[in-house]
């Protein structure tokens, strides 16, 4: 509810003469059956964990899969997404902090997860691809 109240605040905000038939609308498209289960899963509850990654395992390696090069590399990538969402730190009040608290429940979970992957697959490119060296001469060896 806490979340709910926080983009009713900023759709008021942004228009203070909201009617009730607008809120209301915009209450009805949140997906509220998604966003429960992340913020269950954000409170640490490990039955909503379960639930997450039995519904949304394939979504997420299948999407690993199109940004990969092989299954291996497709699994690493995947498993990098749970333990991303998972998060790795503790918050001081208990809860962990991970990339979960950014949905916000105006979209497809699926969607989202599907956006995280490609987010750590460009992230891990660009990583692995400053330490490739080619065999070719470089334009600076040409120049000397």
């Amino acid at each position: 509810m806490k979340r709910i109240s926080k983009y009713l605040a900023l759709i008021l905000r942004h228009k203070p003469e909201a009617s009730a038939r607008e809120v209301s609308g915009f209450v009805d498209a949140l997906h509220a059956d998604e966003l429960m289960l992340v913020v269950a899963c954000e409170c640490g509850d490990e039955a909503a964990w379960g639930e997450m990654v039995e519904q949304y395992r394939a979504t997420v390696l299948s999407a690993a899969r199109s940004s990969s090069a092989g299954e291996a590399e497709a699994e690493e990538l995947a498993d990098s997404v749970w333990a991303e969402l998972y998060g790795l730190r503790e918050r001081e009040d208990g809860t962990r902090a991970g990339k979960l608290a950014y949905y916000s429940g105006c979209g497809s979970l699926g969607g989202w997860l599907r956006a995280v992957v490609g987010q750590l697959a460009v992230d891990r490119h660009r990583r692995t691809s400053r330490l490739v060296q080619t065999e070719e001469p470089s334009e600076f060896d040409r120049a000397a």
